[in-house]
């Protein structure tokens, strides 16, 4: 609340109440002067300030001396008050952009740590992959070995049966021959 415009209010208010206060009982009275034993008629209502201004100004200068004197005091006061009213408000402000940032800290690290271990689970993930792909890899390269392995032994066998099958036709021929010439020389013999 703004209590310098609060009590500037209450002193407007209290000013005009007196200056009502003060039109009220100036209404119905009047000054009138002695002259002799009969007084004369000098002034009615506000014009008794104007005509009697000295006894005006010792009767309303205290008055309006107090009346100003409290009305700083009010003000001081008011001050005071606002000024505590807005610490108090910049200290609620304060604490709250605290809890604000504790909050938007701890949302940014939660955020931030879903991401890393998001990132991790990826990252595991990949290295899993990578990993299967060079065992199959492994595999694949020992499959293509032992068949180079087995290729390299069919082609030996198949050379070293050719060159049994050829050493085997060579002694078949060889017999063949042997036996022909062995019937040439049978049949010669008996000739």
């Amino acid at each position: 609340m703004n209590w310098k415009f609060f009590f500037s209010g209450v002193l407007v208010i209290a000013v005009g109440l007196g200056f009502w206060f003060l039109d009220g009982w100036l209404s119905v009275r009047a000054l009138a002067v002695a002259d002799g034993e009969r007084y004369a008629l000098e002034a009615e209502g506000w014009e008794i300030l104007l005509s009697g201004w000295p006894l005006a100004a010792v009767a309303i200068a205290p008055g309006l001396v107090i009346g100003f004197f409290f009305g700083l005091a009010l003000i001081g006061f008011a001050e005071d008050a606002d000024k505590a009213d807005l610490k108090k408000r910049l200290e609620r402000a304060q604490e709250q952009a605290k809890t604000a940032d504790a909050r938007a800290t701890e949302r940014a690290r939660n955020q931030l740590q879903n991401e890393i271990m998001h990132a991790q689970q990826q990252q595991r993930a990949a290295q899993m992959a990578q990993e299967m792909s060079e065992a199959k890899e492994l595999e694949a390269n020992a499959m293509i070995a032992r068949a180079q392995q087995q290729i390299e032994q069919a082609q030996k066998d198949v050379k070293h049966a050719q060159i049994e099958a050829s050493r085997a036709k060579r002694k078949a021929e060889n017999r063949k021959h042997a036996m022909l010439r062995h019937k040439e020389k049978a049949e010669r013999l008996m000739h």
